[in-house]
């Protein structure tokens, strides 16, 4: 490990590559390491496999440059290293994108992620393809802002909306009781005396004043089930959807509803990872 540190020096600043050397040896001496050192470490090793750097750091963020792109995660105890991992290192979203081009043979062009975290997904979509709009939405605060920090320094062409997800017009609240409670983990409820604004899909369509959504990326910790499965439930928009990547969680007890709304809908599906991804074949008749 110690010649992996030194191998990969230029990677990581002086300071925390000290900070490595001694996370090893209090490893080695079974000395208590704590969580952000933990983390620097999962970090270092990630820029390592992805051929990324640390620019900078403050107190809170590591500022991190991979290819082209520039943006900042949060330090442990923060989820954002893990999501960095997810999105970066085991391409999460690369299926989705691949089995897009391989049904319409063309690039997807307009993107809804719904559940938009710090924006890292965003910013994978905007490195692979070409001519990309997306819209992002985001209901946790501090999560919003970094998410807009990373879009804007990489003049990604993406509309922004700290709002949850749902299936009408209403005000929700931020809960953190959702597995890890970590900010990959925030979920909303419906709430009279909530700050926190909702958007539907449909209101975003016609916001935005698409025919189509080529990529419905859909990661809102519970919330589908209201968005897919309630009798408030306003579905009218899988019809102008032609790919959709939606994480269930089984917590809610919503998978089996959302896979037979799917399917309804024509949708043909398969589960990859966490991901549920569905091809709107109505489309591909269309194409033909």
């Amino acid at each position: 490990m110690f010649r992996l540190f030194l191998k990969h020096r230029d990677r990581i600043s002086f300071r925390n590559l000290l900070k490595l050397f001694l996370f090893q040896i209090k490893r080695v001496f079974k000395i208590r390491n704590t969580p952000e050192w933990y983390g620097l470490k999962e970090y270092f090793i990630k820029l390592v496999k992805l051929d990324g750097k640390q620019k900078d750091e403050d107190g809170q963020f590591y500022y991190t440059e991979l290819n082209s792109l520039q943006f900042k995660l949060r330090k442990r105890p923060s989820s954002d290293i893990s999501v960095f991992g997810q999105i970066f290192e085991e391409e999460e979203y690369r299926a989705v994108i691949e089995c897009y081009i391989q049904s319409f043979k063309a690039e997807p062009v307009t993107i809804i992620d719904a559940g938009a975290n710090i924006g890292l997904t965003a910013l994978y979509f905007h490195r692979k393809l070409k001519t990309l709009k997306i819209l992002c939405v985001e209901p946790d605060d501090d999560n919003f802002e970094v998410l807009k920090y990373n879009i804007e320094n990489n003049a990604v062409n993406a509309t922004l909306h700290k709002a949850g997800l749902w299936n009408k017009n209403t005000n929700l609240t931020i809960v953190n009781d959702f597995r890890d409670k970590k900010e990959w983990s925030v979920r909303v409820k419906e709430s009279l005396v909530g700050g926190l604004k909702a958007i539907t899909v449909n209101s975003l369509l016609k916001e935005k004043n698409w025919e189509y959504i080529d990529i419905l990326k859909v990661d809102i910790e519970g919330a589908e089930k209201e968005v897919f499965t309630t009798n408030e439930a306003d579905i009218s928009f899988l019809k102008k959807t032609k790919c959709i990547a939606i994480e269930i969680h089984d917590e809610f007890n919503c998978r089996e509803d959302i896979n037979k709304i799917l399917k309804a809908n024509n949708f043909n599906c398969f589960k990859t990872g966490e991901l549920t991804i569905g091809i709107n074949k109505n489309f591909l008749i269309e194409e033909k």
